[in-house]
C-alpha cells in the first residue's frame, strides 16, 4: 500500500480514503494487501488521519532498525560481542509536545471546537516537518515527532514557526452548533521537550528517551502558573 501521499492529502479524508481501500481490496479478494491496509488504519489516528501512539511507535521502531543495519553494513568488523552496540551516523531527534490549557480550550468553544484544535494542530505540525519526519497524537492533546538528519536549532525554529502559526491562526468556530462562547479567550499555545540521541542506539533506549521527555512536558506544566 503506497503511504506517499498520506502527508499532502487533507489529513481529515485519510481515514476514509484507507478505509476504501481495505474494503476494495477485501472485495478482490487481496488478503495481504488487506491486512497491510487495516494495520495501517489502526495506525492513524481517528481524528486527525496522522498516526496515533502505536503507530508512532511502530515506525520509530522500523526507523531504529532501518539505521541499525546500515550501520551493520557501514561496521562489518565490529568485535565479537559488540552485536548490542550499533554507532548511527545519523542522529534521532524526539520532540514531545503538550498544548497548553486544552481544558479551557473546550470550555471556550465546546468539545467539537477543541476538536478544530486537535486537527489543526496535527496538520500544522506535518506540514512544518519534512515528509520523512514521523509525526503522531500520542493521547488527547498530546503530539510527538522523531526526525533524523536535522539539528536542535533547526527543530526549534520549526517549532517555533508552528507555534506562530496557530496563535496567529484565523479560528472560525461560528459554524458549531453548541453552547459556547464561539471564540477562544487566549492563544493556542504548546509546552515542549526535546532530546538529541547519537551515537549507540536501540529502541528501549529510544523508548524510555520518550517516556522521559512526556514526563518532562507534564511536570514544565505542573510548575507553569495557571
Amino acid at each position: 500500500m503506497n503511504d506517499e501521499g498520506d502527508r499532502s492529502a487533507p489529513q481529515e479524508n485519510l481515514m476514509k480514503r484507507l478505509l476504501k481501500e481495505a474494503s476494495d481490496l477485501a472485495k478482490q479478494g487481496r488478503i495481504d494487501e488487506m491486512e497491510s491496509a487495516i494495520k495501517q488504519i489502526l495506525g492513524r489516528d481517528l481524528l486527525t488521519g496522522i498516526l496515533n501512539r502505536v503507530g508512532f511507535l511502530e515506525r520509530l521502531e522500523e526507523d531504529i532498525q532501518s539505521c541499525v543495519e546500515s550501520a551493520d553494513d557501514e561496521q562489518p568488523n565490529r568485535r565479537r560481542g559488540d552485536e548490542g552496540r550499533r554507532m548511527i551516523q545519523n542522529p534521532l531527534c524526539l520532540v514531545f509536545l503538550d498544548l497548553d490549557r486544552f481544558k479551557n480550550i473546550n470550555n471556550d468553544v465546546g468539545y467539537v471546537g477543541g476538536d478544530v484544535v486537535l486537527k489543526t494542530t496535527a496538520r500544522c505540525l506535518t506540514e512544518g516537518f519534512r515528509s520523512s519526519d514521523i509525526v503522531g497524537r500520542i493521547y488527547g492533546d498530546e503530539f510527538a515527532l522523531a526526525l533524523r538528519g536535522t539539528t536542535e536549532e533547526t527543530v526549534r525554529e520549526r517549532l517555533l514557526d508552528v507555534q506562530r502559526q496557530l496563535r496567529d491562526y484565523p479560528w472560525n468556530f461560528d459554524d458549531i452548533e453548541q453552547d459556547s462562547c464561539r471564540h477562544l479567550k487566549e492563544p493556542v499555545t504548546f509546552t515542549v521537550d526535546l532530546v538529541m540521541l547519537d551515537g549507540e542506539e536501540d529502541f528501549e533506549k529510544v523508548e524510555r528517551a520518550f517516556r522521559n521527555a512526556s514526563d518532562s512536558v507534564l511536570e514544565k506544566k505542573k510548575e507553569r502558573p495557571r
